[in-house]
C-alpha cells in the first residue's frame, strides 16, 4: 500500500543557518556521509567523527549509516543533497529531517511515504 507523501515541513533552499542545532548536525553529517560515499578513496570518513564529538554511541552511527546506505542503493531518482559548503537546504535534505522527526514520533506510514519517493 502506498501512502501520499506528507506536506513538506522544510522549504527547499531555506538557509541552513536558520536550522536548530540538531537539524544542522543531521545535515552536516548527511553531507559528509554523501561525500565519503561518492568517493571513499579521497573523502575522509569525517562524518563518523561528528557522532563521537556529540557523544552519540556506535548504535546511532550504525543506524544512520544503514539508513543512508539503504537509501543510496535503492534510490529511484537523484536526490537533492548539497555540497558541504552550500548555505541552503536541498529538497531531499529537508525530507530527511522530516523523516527523522516522523520516525521519532512512530509515524511509520508517513515515513514510509517519504522513503517510497526516494
Amino acid at each position: 500500500m502506498c501512502w501520499p507523501r506528507p506536506v513538506p515541513v522544510y522549504a527547499t533552499d531555506a538557509p541552513i543557518a536558520e536550522l536548530q542545532p540538531a537539524e544542522l548536525f543531521a545535515i552536516c553529517i548527511l553531507r559528509l556521509w554523501v561525500l565519503h560515499y561518492r568517493d571513499p578513496e579521497t573523502a575522509p570518513m569525517d562524518w563518523r567523527a561528528g557522532f563521537a564529538h556529540m557523544h552519540i554511541d556506535q548504535q546511532g552511527e550504525a543506524g544512520f549509516d544503514a539508513l543512508l546506505g539503504l537509501v543510496a542503493r535503492s534510490a529511484i531518482r537523484t536526490l537533492d543533497i548539497r555540497c558541504k559548503r552550500c548555505p541552503h537546504l536541498g529538497e531531499d535534505e529537508g525530507w530527511l529531517l522530516q523523516l527523522i522527526c516522523l520516525l521519532q514520533d512512530d509515524r511509520i506510514a508517513e515515513a514510509a511515504a517519504i522513503l517510497a519517493d526516494w
